[in-house]
This record gives structure tokens, C-alpha cells and sequence, in this order.
């Protein structure tokens, strides 16, 4: 991907359609998610800050670090990929 921001933790889902990765275009980091190899719009994953996005072997769960200022803080989260579009079933 070529923008003005960095982006970075790419991880493909299972079935190889989806692209989670990190990014730091809102000002903090965020994690996105979009259609590999495209075409299709992104949709932000994490609402509070989040990194290090990992797919479930299922490919219906979504794992991220939640961002905290003290590291050891930092929450690990998971969300259930439900959007049709994401399903891709």
C-alpha cells in the first residue's frame, strides 16, 4: 500500500481474501481491515487505538493489542467478524 501514513503488522486471513494490518493515519494507532488484493474500502477494526492483528484458524475472529501508555497495561481484544462483507459466505 502506498499512502502518507505507516502502516505496518499485515496479516492475511485464512482464506487469503482479507488484509488486517496497523496504522497510523487517524494519529494514533489503529487496526484497519480490506479486501486483499482489492478493490474495496477498509474498515477500522479497533476503536481506542490497537496492533498486532491476528486471524482466528477460522477466520471469524480478529485479535489485536489494545494501545495503553504502560505496556504491561495493555489489553489483548478479539471481535467477531460478522459483517457479510468480511465473511465474504
Amino acid at each position: 500500500m502506498q499512502t502518507p501514513a505507516n502502516e505496518w503488522d499485515a496479516n492475511l486471513s485464512p482464506d487469503g481474501r482479507w488484509l488486517a494490518y496497523s496504522s497510523d493515519e487517524s494519529g494514533r494507532e489503529e487496526v484497519y481491515v480490506q479486501p486483499y488484493p482489492g478493490p474495496g474500502g477498509r474498515e477500522q477494526i479497533s476503536v481506542d487505538g490497537g496492533s498486532e492483528p491476528a486471524w482466528s484458524k477460522s477466520g471469524k475472529e480478529l485479535f489485536y493489542i489494545g494501545s495503553s501508555d504502560e505496556p504491561r497495561n495493555a489489553a489483548m481484544f478479539a471481535v467477531d467478524i460478522i459483517s457479510p462483507a468480511l465473511q465474504g459466505r
